[in-house]
């Protein structure tokens, strides 16, 4: 049940961190640079992905995976913080 809770909680703050990420960082603007797209192209490559649509696509799901990562940390986090907090 604390695994399901967990994922819940993760699934939850992906899309705020994503929007956070996106106003905060400069992430956007190195992932559509040309050294981005270098960083990327194993990518584009392997999913077949043709023209700038595709590529959007591709910018944005990388975007929600790494804001999907950092919410299982701070999940992750806060229930380390919180089982410690219980055994007090």
């Amino acid at each position: 049940m604390r695994v399901f809770a967990k994922i819940l909680i993760a699934l939850a703050l992906t899309i705020p961190i994503a929007v956070l990420l996106n106003k905060t960082t400069n992430l956007n603007d190195f992932l559509f640079s040309p050294t981005g797209y270098k960083l990327l192209n194993p990518l584009f490559d392997i999913l077949g992905v043709v023209g700038v649509e595709g590529h959007i696509e591709v910018v944005a799901w990388v975007i929600l995976l790494i804001s999907l990562g950092i919410s299982f940390a701070i999940t992750s986090w806060l229930a380390i913080v919180l089982s410690r907090y219980r055994r007090r």
